[in-house]
């Protein structure tokens, strides 16, 4: 009775709210994406004993199998742990685990021999298991790298990427019929035997878009727009859907000729639209409507009107679509939850696509992730009882459908709403040959990732410094130059012009700072900071900010010769001390370091 009872004023207490502030999805997300799927995954995947990731386990998450590792797989959990260091800075172990996974992958994966990465070896990372290369899976190695490189700053993980990308180019790259080829010899020789699929060339999309997020070079950026006009263009038949597999000519394969992967189409939707997002463009009408079309006929003739989900597959035949695979695999769940995100915030008033991101939710509570266990089930439970008994992991599904579709839900429904503040004191100096650009750091209420510049309105430049020197610019004395902050929910602050200096005898010299009116000790600090006015007493605002750009702490001190701040709440590190006069005027700004 007690516990019926306090059963009974649970559900008041929750529907009372529901009442007051609506579905409280924004807490039911973030406990699905990080109880239910990443703390399902992380860190139990880290192998220990021969690094990079485990693939194999059981439905209870008791590891079996070989646990071989396949580029695609070792690269999608590199570029969830990334993310999710970025999401949740406060988690080290996430960051831990991305440079285990990258250390793995950079030293056992990559052909030193011919470039490019190994496609499938053995767990120790000694023994090749496939001797050819796949292009699908050196686009994956691109997007786990660049995420990496935008969480640390590696720049030996940014010079795998761009390797990799300009691999793919050199020897993966039909340059006769304007594709991809699907396989080649580990040397770089394009198979001729196999067919195309639509799977490598939208996979290449979102690898080069993430890679040109950090490296916005024009040879990419051709061949990000290059691929949308293949998938828009030549890769969909008149019937709206991606043809599965192709010759080289790009005419359609006898090979499943009329076969749908309706989770693939629903994919390339968010796909085309995430790679404009990243590039900074506006989408051109025509695309839109490709977005639109595509996502639509999937929900038309893939999306189960009864319960929610989306079927794995399906055929078209004149008259019509009929369905040949009523199973929901997992990432074909989760691309659909994916893309009705998507649709709702483009079309707001076309209520459709928030009912129907809401069934899609629902169906996913309900059938697709394990609340005893964790992680999500291989097929919704609805289309197979047994699949609650199956592998929860293998080489073909890691966390990488499922955390991306709730890291993005996640993030729509705890938005960050704030703009990095504006960088400071942007200087253009002459270092030689090269050019430097000198900035003071942004701050923002979560993390900076880093730094875009931009040259007469384009972007030109990413960097997680606060300079940049470079020798491939174009610069006169009427350039303008301007540098803006950017976070992790891509909140870009607003731009600061750099102010040509002349020419600079020595870098250091750029980083001295003036004589401070003020005095901060001790440092290194472990409980209290003291901040002493040096002449009269200051109006200040003092902010503390981590190294990667997380306030964690703001005061605001009125007319005082010193004020002391309590500190014994945060961890061990260095921080940034900043602190801003009456007009907004950074009058210290400082490393200090808790021990």
């Amino acid at each position: 009775m007690i516990k019926t009872y306090t059963h009974l004023k649970r559900w008041i207490l929750i529907s009372l709210l529901s009442l007051l502030f609506g579905n409280l999805n924004a807490q039911s997300f973030e406990h699905y994406l990080v109880d239910k799927t990443l703390k399902a995954w992380y860190p139990l995947a880290k192998d220990a004993v021969y690094g990079g990731y485990r693939s194999d386990f059981k439905y209870d998450w008791t590891p079996s199998g070989q646990h071989t590792k396949m580029i695609v797989s070792q690269s999608r959990h590199l570029w969830v742990t990334s993310r999710a260091a970025l999401l949740f800075p406060e988690e080290k172990m996430y960051t831990d685990l991305a440079t285990h996974g990258f250390n793995f992958i950079k030293d056992k994966m990559w052909d030193q021999q011919h470039g490019g990465f190994f496609y499938h070896l053995d767990r120790t990372g000694n023994t090749q298991l496939e001797s050819k290369k796949r292009i699908y899976g050196e686009a994956f190695a691109i997007y786990g790298l660049s995420m990496y490189y935008l969480l640390t700053g590696d720049e030996e993980a940014l010079d795998l990427a761009i390797k990799t990308f300009l691999w793919v180019e050199d020897h993966g790259r039909d340059k006769e019929y304007n594709s991809y080829f699907q396989y080649t010899s580990r040397s770089g020789v394009p198979d001729l035997s196999d067919d195309k699929e639509h799977n490598n060339v939208m996979h290449l999309l979102e690898a080069y878009a993430t890679l040109y997020d950090v490296w916005p070079n024009q040879q990419l950026y051709d061949a990000i727009h290059n691929i949308i006009y293949l998938l828009d263009q030549r890769l969909r038949g008149p019937e709206g859907f991606l043809y599965t597999y192709f010759k080289r000519d790009l005419t359609p394969s006898t090979n499943k000729f009329n076969e749908v992967s309706f989770g693939h189409n629903v994919q390339v939707g968010y796909l085309v639209h995430d790679a404009y997002q990243l590039m900074e463009e506006d989408i051109p009408e025509d695309i839109m409507g490709f977005i639109k079309e595509i996502v639509g006929i999937t929900l038309m003739h893939g999306y189960d009107n009864d319960k929610g989900g989306i079927y794995n597959a399906g055929k078209f035949n004149d008259p019509g679509y009929y369905i040949i695979d009523s199973e929901k695999n997992w990432w074909t769940t989760a691309e659909g939850l994916n893309a009705l995100l998507l649709m709702k915030k483009l079309y707001p008033e076309e209520t459709q696509y928030q009912d129907l991101f809401n069934k899609q939710w629902a169906y996913i509570k309900e059938y697709a992730i394990d609340d005893v266990y964790g992680g999500w089930y291989s097929t919704g439970l609805d289309t197979r009882a047994s699949a609650a008994t199956s592998s929860k992991g293998h080489i073909w599904k890691t966390s990488y459908h499922t955390g991306r579709a709730l890291f993005n839900a996640y993030m729509d429904e705890s938005p960050d709403l704030q703009v990095p503040t504006t960088v400071t004191e942007a200087a253009i100096y002459r270092a030689g040959e090269q050019l430097l650009v000198n900035w003071h750091a942004s701050f923002d209420d979560r993390m900076i990732t880093g730094y875009d510049l931009y040259i007469e309105g384009q972007r030109v430049a990413f960097t997680k410094d606060t300079f940049l020197l470079s020798d491939e610019f174009t610069f006169t004395g009427d350039t303008i130059i301007e540098v803006r902050a950017r976070d992790f929910f891509h909140n870009r602050s607003e731009p600061r012009m750099a102010t040509i200096m002349g020419s600079a005898t020595s870098v250091d010299k750029l980083f001295e700072a003036p004589e401070p009116s003020l005095s901060v000790y001790p440092n290194p600090f472990r409980n209290h900071i003291t901040i002493e006015a040096r002449n009269n007493s200051f109006d200040l605002l003092v902010e503390l900010y981590t190294m990667d750009g997380r306030k964690v702490h703001q005061s605001y001190e009125k007319a005082l010769n010193s004020v002391t701040l309590n500190t014994g709440h945060l961890g061990n590190g260095l921080y940034i001390l900043r602190i801003l006069d009456s007009n907004g005027q950074a009058i210290f700004n400082e490393k200090i370091i808790k021990r």
